[in-house]
């Protein structure tokens, strides 16, 4: 499996590696090099973001590390944490900084997952991300100071 180290290695700062090769996670990115709206972008090898990293192997924590990853921001509800708990890398940071989505919001997206409401995903995600930024700016707004 090709694990390429976005920051030391410019042929791999491309949108085709975007998705970072992991064992176990499946929605790791590479956030480089998305346009900010002051027209610059994001620096490579930088900011990354995941899914849980519960089921992750050893060599995925070794490749983790490798990146550079320093820190680690998790924003699960403390029920997802205690269901499923990151495995951290020795030395990296694990700082907490939970989204804890109403009950309301909760049993929508349980509908939709199980095929109970008949409502098209895309647009579902758009309205639940627009919902957590303006429900959630406090949060987001910590954790983008603190980079």
């Amino acid at each position: 499996m090709e694990r390429p180290l976005h920051s030391y290695n410019q042929s791999f700062q491309s949108e085709k590696f975007r998705k970072l090769s992991m064992d176990g996670s499946y929605n790791t990115r590479e956030l480089g090099g998305y346009k900010t709206t002051d027209g610059k972008s994001v620096k490579w090898g930088v900011l990354f973001r995941s899914d849980k990293l519960s089921d992750i192997s050893l060599e995925d924590q070794k490749y983790l590390k490798n990146l550079g990853i320093q820190r680690i921001v998790d924003f699960r509800s403390k029920a997802e944490k205690t269901e499923d708990p990151d495995k951290i890398p020795d030395g990296v940071a694990y700082i907490e900084m939970p989204i804890e989505v109403d009950g309301a919001m909760r049993t929508k997206i349980e509908a939709i997952l199980k095929g109970e409401i008949n409502r098209n995903v895309k647009d579902f995600l758009i309205e639940a991300n627009e919902e957590f930024i303006k429900n959630y700016s406090h949060i987001y707004s910590k954790f983008l100071k603190d980079l």
